[in-house]
């Protein structure tokens, strides 16, 4: 069985962009952006952290969002998502929408389909290791 958890930003109930620049000051610390055979991947230098990561959005402008396949237990992954969210109006969620998690309050930008079945509030985060994988 596989697990996916997602990075994206909002504003106002849509989705948002993230501008490549502020996503580039965040993953040179743990790896790179490059092109795969047909989309942006992450690739690690700190370590296997998920199987696969991929980004929506292209190099030039901005990225829209992350995909993260099949996380590991490495402890560089939550450094990572806990560093991407001080992005403004950017949050990490399940595939399952069991929690929405980001570090700063968000209220007002979270689309309601992302918040209306979830079993608990957005949790606002203020350190990294307050993640899905301690639950």
């Amino acid at each position: 069985m596989s697990y996916t958890v997602y990075l994206q930003k909002f504003e106002n109930g849509d989705s948002a962009s993230i501008p490549y620049d502020e996503l580039e000051k965040v993953i040179t610390r743990y790896g790179k952006i490059e092109m795969g055979h047909s989309e942006l991947e992450f690739v690690s230098n700190v370590g296997e952290m998920f199987e696969d990561a991929t980004f929506t959005g292209n190099l030039e402008d901005e990225i829209s969002g992350i995909c993260f396949n099949r996380p590991t237990l490495n402890d560089k992954f939550p450094l990572l998502v806990f560093d991407l969210l001080k992005i403004k109006n950017t949050c990490f969620f399940g595939t399952d929408m069991e929690f929405v998690n980001s570090r700063y309050e968000m209220t007002n930008h979270y689309p309601e389909s992302l918040t209306e079945n979830l079993p608990e509030e957005p949790k606002i985060i203020s350190q990294a290791m307050e993640n899905w994988l301690l639950k």
